[in-house]
């Protein structure tokens, strides 16, 4: 796969793509962010889930589109409720289920899906069949 290099504001910042961590085996999204390579979480984080994250030391990103992660700073967070989904560095821990916003679950689940070139099934079930 190709992946599409976008000159940032502050260095190149490229789109997330689906990966494993090594240690953990657990899915997470691998991208360049300002010029530095990064592992994210896929779990949508609701406000304690952030402020958990944060109070770890594990910054925590918006998944603006398909192709790209931004950095919450201080003036993202004081701005009000995110727009996107909030997803925190990765850190080889369970995320607790009461830190999980499941409003955003889904859509975050589609702009995965379609960074990866998959299409989302309707009714939420995988098939174990082939499409071919």
């Amino acid at each position: 796969m190709v992946r599409k290099v976008s000159p940032g504001e502050f260095l190149i910042t490229t789109p997330p793509s689906l990966t494993k961590c090594r240690k953990c085996h657990r899915p997470v999204l691998a991208a360049t962010i300002g010029g530095l390579d990064h592992h994210v979480d896929t779990g949508t984080l609701n406000d304690v889930g952030e402020l958990a994250a944060l109070m770890e030391g594990r910054p925590t990103y918006e998944l603006v589109t398909e192709d790209y992660l931004v950095r919450r700073t201080v003036h993202h967070i004081n701005a009000g409720p995110a727009r996107h989904p909030v997803l925190a560095e990765h850190g080889c821990t369970h995320i607790p289920d009461h830190h999980i916003d499941h409003a955003w679950t889904l859509a975050a689940q589609a702009l995965i899906f379609s960074a990866l070139g998959a299409t989302v099934p309707v009714d939420g079930a995988t098939t174990s069949t082939p499409p071919f």
